[in-house]
């Protein structure tokens, strides 16, 4: 998974001998298999053929070979020896690198640019804060249970499938069935399974799945489905069957439930686990369901979460920033 270069030399008949062709250069991107211990065959991703190929036309034309390949490129003998490295990729430049999605960001900027965005992250900050909290101190709230199933409908089929099996049915069509694990993202997505039932929601019915085992995830990388799914591993998802409350308003609601609950490896998010989570809706002055508050803080929080963004956006790219003087 880690970036490398291999280097090819022929072994001259004498120290005399100068190369006078050129040096044969490829960029592969994918291996055909994943990049992790499983090693799992992914043929549609294989740079490796076409590399191949172009190295043996050009072992047998080194002078006068020509190529159309874009991950291919030929460099002067004289560029190369003359260089102070030989990390390949510099050969390519930005456009062609774009085309190739391999485009790596390096962003600098001066110090008083740093400086104004180190300001404006922390205005934001202050802003978000402010609002969030002026708002909640005009609102009453009820507690609820995640739990409670007069309100909520927990979803716990799971496929079961191992990565051996689920990625070569991957179709990479995202108008096909996602399946979720822990993480954010759908793993796989793959046609109906006749003897697996699909998990059935869609905009108007969304469900609501959180991820319960590891350290990092579980209790965290919640979901807002809105078209139908599968859960294979580690993910509970649940439905809203009270039509007083606003699913939209309780995906936003369970965000900070790993650092309130202390969701880990070891206090796994499980359904038993997440059965005592607690939820504040809005009441009306009868005692009832707020709907319309719900949704009136749920666009809030909407807005909230994309300054969240935005703002680790900012601070990836001070991170990421090398400093330079004007």
């Amino acid at each position: 998974s880690k970036k490398t270069y291999i280097i090819i030399i022929s072994k001259k008949n004498s120290i005399e001998d100068i190369q006078d062709f050129p040096i044969l250069s490829y960029i592969v991107r994918e291996i055909g298999e994943s990049r992790d211990a499983n090693r799992i065959e992914l043929p549609e991703k294989n740079d490796l053929p076409a590399m191949i190929n172009e190295f043996n036309q050009f072992k047998g034309n080194k002078k006068n070979f020509k190529t159309n390949d874009q991950l291919c490129k030929l460099i002067n003998f004289s560029d190369f020896i003359n260089s102070k490295n030989w990390i390949i990729e510099n050969y390519w430049n930005r456009e062609e690198k774009e085309k190739l999605n391999i485009v790596e960001e390096n962003p600098s900027m001066n110090i008083d640019d740093f400086n104004d965005l180190v300001k404006d992250t922390m205005t934001t900050l202050t802003n978000l804060q402010y609002n969030l909290s002026i708002d909640l101190q005009k609102i009453t709230f009820k507690n609820i249970q995640l739990g409670d199933t007069s309100y909520f409908k927990p979803c716990t089929s799971l496929l079961g499938f191992t990565q051996k099996i689920y990625l070569p049915l991957d179709t990479k069509n995202t108008n096909d069935i996602p399946i979720y694990t822990a993480q954010k993202e759908a793993v796989a997505h793959i046609r109906k399974i006749n003897n697996k039932d699909i998990i059935d929601c869609s905009s108007d019915n969304p469900h609501i799945s959180i991820a319960s085992d590891g350290d990092g995830t579980a209790g965290t990388n919640i979901i807002y489905h809105q078209k139908p799914y599968y859960l294979n591993t580690s993910r509970i998802s649940y439905e809203v069957i009270d039509d007083s409350i606003y699913p939209l308003y309780i995906y936003y609601a369970l965000q900070g439930i790993k650092q309130e609950y202390g969701f880990n490896y070891s206090h796994k998010a499980t359904l038993q686990n997440q059965a005592e989570v607690n939820i504040l809706i809005p009441i009306n002055k009868n005692g009832n369901f707020d709907i319309k508050t719900q949704k009136e803080l749920a666009e809030k929080f909407k807005q909230i979460e994309e300054l969240k963004q935005n703002i680790k956006l900012l601070l990836d790219e001070i991170v990421n920033a090398k400093i330079t003087v004007k």
